[in-house]
């Protein structure tokens, strides 16, 4: 694990002696507890991200548009330091469902379509870069920092009995871009609920809500729920490398 640098031990001491100071969550400095979570994502060698939809259904913006509109349901993914990501979008073309894998090595990306081997001649996300995801003012530092009118609601316990701040605000779509992979865009304030965990201040998870996708069919906005967890722990990174990839072109 990568050792603290100085700053993050003094942002945590703070956090830890405002949360001990006998007020509870409500004794908890949120622009202090926002900076440590951002600067401790910051330092991780790895991790995984889930990211599942929910309400109203969303199709991805990608170069494959021009093959089939893809609805996207589900991503399984795998961050590896300082700029690898891989995994699988889930989703449907024409209410068939499908896998398709990804894989993007700084800016550099594959894609593997189902019963076919990897090719880079499309982009899933064009300009995105997995180190945009814990670089100073973008990623998760960037929708944590973008949030407006944020509040604390209280310390709640997630599905597997991890124990968190629960923080709710605002922010632009565009502050949220990096931390959805790419794959979602929108320009509209979106509303965001941020849930750290209190004994090691990462982001456990994040829900993105998009305000005005209702519609009479889909009652509900589309909602995505960003789970992150598995820090600093091993992965597997498997697919083409770019010397591969330049030794067959």
């Amino acid at each position: 694990m990568k050792p603290y640098n100085l700053r993050v031990i003094l942002l945590m001491a703070v956090l830890l002696l405002a949360a001990c100071g006998g007020g509870g969550a409500a004794a908890v400095d949120v622009p202090t507890l926002i900076n440590v979570a951002g600067a401790n994502i910051q330092a991780a060698q790895s991790f995984k991200i889930e990211v599942r939809r929910e309400g109203a259904p969303y199709y991805i913006t990608t170069e494959l548009q021009e093959i089939a509109q893809i609805l996207f349901n589900r991503a399984l993914l795998q961050y590896q330091a300082p700029d690898t990501l891989q995994g699988d979008v889930r989703g449907a073309v024409a209410g068939v469902p499908f896998n398709l894998g990804v894989l993007a090595r700084g800016d550099l990306q594959w894609i593997q379509l189902p019963g076919i081997g990897w090719t880079n001649q499309y982009y899933f996300a064009y300009g995105f870069n997995p180190q945009d995801l814990i670089a100073d003012g973008s990623g998760f530092q960037a929708a944590l920092n973008a949030l407006l009118d944020i509040e604390l609601v209280g310390t709640e316990r997630l599905e597997d009995g991890t124990e968190v701040y629960h923080l709710r605000g605002r922010a632009s779509g565009p502050a949220v871009t990096d931390l959805l992979v790419g794959l979602i865009w929108t320009d509209d304030d979106v509303l965001v609920d941020a849930y750290i965990n209190t004994q090691t201040q990462f982001p456990s998870r994040m829900i993105i809500a998009m305000p005005g996708t209702e519609t009479a069919e889909f009652p509900e906005p589309t909602t995505w729920i960003v789970d992150v967890y598995d820090y600093d722990q091993p992965v597997e990174i498997t697919g083409p490398t770019p010397e591969a990839t330049s030794a067959e072109g």
